[in-house]
Parts: C-alpha cells; structure tokens; sequence
C-alpha cells in the first residue's frame, strides 16, 4: 500500500449476517401480507407490501455487496471513493470535507462525512430514491454521506481515524475544535 491510500475490506461476515436478517424481515413482512388477506385488513396487507418490497430489495442489494469482488472504502490522492451502501462509486474530494464524526441512532453508529456543500453531492446523484435518501441524510442526520458499521472489515473509531490521517497526508487536516 502507497503512504497516503487506505484501503478498508469488505466485512464478509456482517454482510452475511444483514443478509439473513433482511431475509427474515422481507418473510415476516410476507406473512403479514398472508395473514391481513385471511382476516381481510387491508392496513396490514399494504403495510406489509410496503415491507416485504423495501427489504426484498435490500436483500437483493446485500447479496449483490457480498459477491462484490474489492474493498469497501479506499483513499487516493483526490479523496475517499466509497463502494458500498447507499454511495457506491462516489468520489468524496478531500476539499469538500469539513470535519468527521460520529452519530448513535438507536442501535445503529454512524460515521457522518459533513461537506463544505451537501448540495454539491445531492445533486451528484443520478438516480432519484438514491438522491432522495441522500437528501433525507442531510435533513436528519446532518450529512449525505454516512457510513454504517455494517460494510468494513474495521471499527468506525479506526476508520475515523484511518481517513483523517489520509486527509491530513494530502494536505488537508480537520481542524480539531474541542
């Protein structure tokens, strides 16, 4: 590896495990549609529709990730490329970073990437439910980019860690405020 690249592998054992859970989900959200026909409540027949397709389709995706051949995350000198998750193939340029940091919601840790123009990177994207949840990013969490634990073979406080370090090898350190 050259100094100043980073490159974060995909966590196969996490990927499996979302996977089975997203299954499991998807086939409770199918009976839920089975169910509300035989005592006709229609609330729970399109709930459950809803459901089943919204993690159906993430099942399909996960699957997808796990055959994926490559890393998950890998720096350069222009900036972070993200292959996984809701930012695949993005490019995020090291100017555009304003600072890294961390957001618990519920269960879920979150890596967020704040940008000097979120608008920037909204726009960027080609399709609308991927600019939509981008969008929704933004609005609640701060940021477009943010980064699960789920995907990367590391610890969010390592891969913090990892990518300031790259960041400051390129000539852009975070500016520590605290």
């Amino acid at each position: 590896m050259k100094q100043g690249t980073l490159r974060i592998e995909k966590s196969q054992s996490k990927l499996i495990l979302t996977v089975v859970i997203s299954l499991i989900t998807t086939g409770l959200f199918l009976f839920f549609i089975i169910s509300g026909h035989k005592i006709g409540d229609y609330l729970v027949i399109i709930l459950g529709t809803i459901g089943c397709f919204g993690f159906g389709v993430c099942s399909i995706y996960f699957i997808i990730c796990l055959f994926k051949s490559g890393p998950s995350i890998e720096t350069n000198h222009k900036g972070i490329i993200v292959y996984v998750g809701l930012h695949s193939s993005s490019i995020i340029e090291w100017q555009d970073i304003e600072d890294l940091n961390f957001r618990n919601l519920g269960v879920t840790s979150y890596l967020r990437i704040y940008l000097k123009d979120n608008n920037k990177y909204i726009r960027s994207t080609g399709d609308p439910i991927f600019k939509l949840m981008r969008y929704l990013h933004a609005l609640l969490l701060g940021s477009p980019i943010i980064l699960t634990r789920y995907f990367y073979k590391t610890i969010l406080p390592e891969l913090k860690i990892s990518l300031e370090d790259a960041m400051a090898f390129h000539g852009y350190p975070i500016n520590e405020v605290n």
